[in-house]
């Protein structure tokens, strides 16, 4: 059973597969500069620059989820005041009030 592909698939395909090869030699090079300015090899150069990595995503993942629970709260808040009515009537009546005490 023959699988067809289409042209412009094939191409997409073909255009992905250069540009991760690129991406892979660039980072290999970069990889191999960084190893030998801290004098490590490219293995460990890697895993440091992948440990690097990780902490970075996790501490924005972090700050992303500290924005999303301020963003939640404030139109919780947003929401209240929303639904809340005001009679400028009873305002006035009430600040009367309170300043003949």
């Amino acid at each position: 059973m023959a699988v067809e592909f289409k042209q412009e698939t094939m191409e997409a395909a073909m255009r992905c597969s250069l540009i991760i090869q690129q991406q892979n030699e660039i980072l290999g090079e970069a990889l191999g500069e960084l190893a030998g300015d801290f004098g490590v090899s490219k293995s460990l150069a890697k895993k440091i620059v992948t440990a690097y990595a990780k902490d970075t995503l996790e501490k924005t993942s972090e700050k992303l989820e500290d924005e999303r629970s301020s963003l939640a709260n404030a139109d919780v808040m947003i929401d209240s005041l929303e639904n809340m009515s005001f009679d400028p009537e009873d305002l006035l009546e009430t600040t009367s009030q309170d300043t003949e005490d």
